[in-house]
């Protein structure tokens, strides 16, 4: 029978870290998240002479990573969710890691009702056909952030002060645009998937029916007037979209 091996004393630093803050790590739950990529090595930190080997420190970013990793994994979670998970709480986990867990979500991305071999119109007909048969649509704004947006109105109109003020009109210069309808927001993020394309108009719209509630969105206005305050703006592509998309964004590495 052989004993489990000794956490290193770096190693031991975070094990202690995260039982400071509630949570039960072992070190090899440290060695495996490090295969995944989800947590930096330790750093070398010089040697202890006389043969006594060396020493090492968890790198800065390790201990933030290690409660979080201790928090969100678990029997069943994917390593690329997550790293995921993670990148979007905004955690240091390696870019090499996030940038792989990207590119894997992607990959697996199957649009309903399209079909290997047709073309991008086909597909993003195929697509409009299946979201006007009642299929998936986009959650445009979830039931918890449009019960804080009723408060947040309610108070203002219980202190007789109207939301949003009216003073605001004047830096909105789309005022009345097109609001994006949830089945518009779906064909939308399908064709920006299938082409590579998503024109700061378009983003404006969409951006408008998030904010169901506002008649008045300065910040929006001032996306959808970009090209104009900005022109050739070296991120935007010749249709006013984000160059850094384009083409089928599924084939991004070359499959």
């Amino acid at each position: 029978m052989t004993s489990a091996k000794v956490p290193s004393r770096a190693d031991q630093q975070l094990i202690d870290h995260a039982r400071e803050h509630g949570f039960t790590v072992t070190g090899k739950q440290l060695s495996g998240w490090r295969r995944y990529g989800l947590l930096p090595a330790n750093a070398h930190g010089g040697g202890l002479g006389r043969g006594q080997g060396s020493t090492s420190q968890p790198v800065a970013a390790s201990f933030a990573l290690v409660l979080g990793l201790a928090r969100l994994s678990g029997r069943g979670k994917r390593p690329t969710d997550v790293a995921l998970f993670l990148f979007g709480e905004g955690l240091p986990v390696p870019e090499p890691t996030v940038r792989a867990a990207f590119q894997a979500a992607v990959d697996t991305v199957r649009l309903p009702g399209t079909e290997p071999g047709q073309d991008v119109d086909e597909n993003l007909d195929a697509v409009d056909s299946y979201i006007g048969r009642g299929g998936q649509a986009a959650v445009m704004v979830p039931a918890r952030a449009r019960r804080l947006d009723e408060q947040i109105v309610a108070f203002f109109e219980s202190a007789g002060v109207p939301w949003p003020p009216k003073e605001l009109a004047r830096w909105d210069e789309h005022l009345g645009d097109e609001r994006m309808t949830p089945q518009g927001a779906a064909l939308f993020a399908a064709d920006a998937l299938l082409t590579g394309s998503a024109p700061l108009p378009r983003i404006g719209a969409l951006l408008r029916g998030t904010t169901p509630g506002l008649d008045v969105n300065p910040i929006v206005s001032l996306v959808e007037t970009t090209v104009r305050d900005v022109p050739h703006s070296p991120v935007l592509g010749p249709d006013d979209s984000p160059a850094m998309l384009t083409g089928d964004v599924r084939r991004v590495n070359g499959h």
